[in-house]
């Protein structure tokens, strides 16, 4: 509810006919007013049996076939007013629904034999199903971004590596001038970092340009996520350091003669 009442026990068939609307409906139809007391009628019944219906109550939107389509104005009015001879019950349950389904049947039983009950099912199955397509396809792109991601660091790793690996002689020089160990370190490691950092920025912009390709496979999350976006940028900056600092470290422990005849 989002404001407003729900159906009570007094909202009977000759009781004053109400009717709860969701919001796209209230914006739909009473847009910047407050729809509560307002009267609407709807397109079920005819004469006496379509009466206009005080709005009793506002509750949020709801996606009834498909998470990727847009809410659709929605109404709800209690079934003594206006019955239908097939329903859907819900229950809400404290353990395994399945357990109940033997319950229920005999509790409607008891009411009336000529009741059929079919297609009793939990809601996680019902939920599963109208979000199957979804699921799979953000699995199947899931795997092939973590296997690009798996590459590029890989390929970042390589890259920072060699580039190290060719600077021993240049290490060596410096090291043969003076210069400390942690200094050298902070410099190769500096300037590789620099150079990663660049490398994400441009990958970050290009992969922002693309995300209206993914608005359609996502529900609940910004295609832009930043919390995404980050913990990418981590882990390749985390790559691009530990691809800096090993090799360099191995070269400043290397003699500085040794590395001064390096080839």
């Amino acid at each position: 509810m989002v404001k407003g009442r729900t159906f009570t026990a007094q909202d009977r068939a000759n009781a004053p006919a109400v009717i709860i609307i969701n919001e796209a409906l209230a914006r739909r139809e009473f847009p910047n007013e407050d729809p509560l007391g307002k009267q609407m009628t709807i397109g079920y019944g005819n004469g006496n049996s379509n009466p206009a219906r005080t709005i009793v109550g506002v509750v949020q939107d709801m996606r009834i076939m498909s998470i990727q389509d847009p809410p659709e104005a929605q109404y709800y009015v209690p079934f003594a007013q206006l019955p239908f001879s097939a329903v859907s019950l819900a229950l809400r349950t404290k353990g395994d629904p399945a357990q109940l389904a033997a319950a229920v049947k005999s509790e409607m039983h008891s009411l009336d034999l000529d009741i059929a009950l079919f297609n009793v099912r939990p809601f996680d199955d019902v939920a599963a199903l109208s979000l199957s397509q979804a699921r799979f396809s953000a699995m199947l792109l899931s795997t092939f971004a973590g296997i690009a991601l798996l590459l590029a660091s890989v390929g970042v790793y390589g890259v920072m590596a060699y580039s190290v690996n060719q600077r021993i002689h240049e290490i060596g020089i410096r090291m043969a001038l003076g210069q400390s160990r942690s200094s050298v370190l902070q410099m190769v490691v500096g300037q590789a970092l620099r150079f990663g950092l660049l490398g994400i920025l441009a990958g970050s912009a290009g992969a922002l340009a693309l995300t209206r390709l993914m608005t359609t496979m996502l529900f609940g999350v910004n295609a832009a996520d930043p919390t995404t976006f980050a913990g990418v940028a981590l882990i390749l900056v985390t790559v691009t350091l530990v691809a800096s600092f090993l090799p360099a470290h191995r070269a400043t422990r290397v003699d500085p003669m040794i590395a001064l005849r390096y080839e």
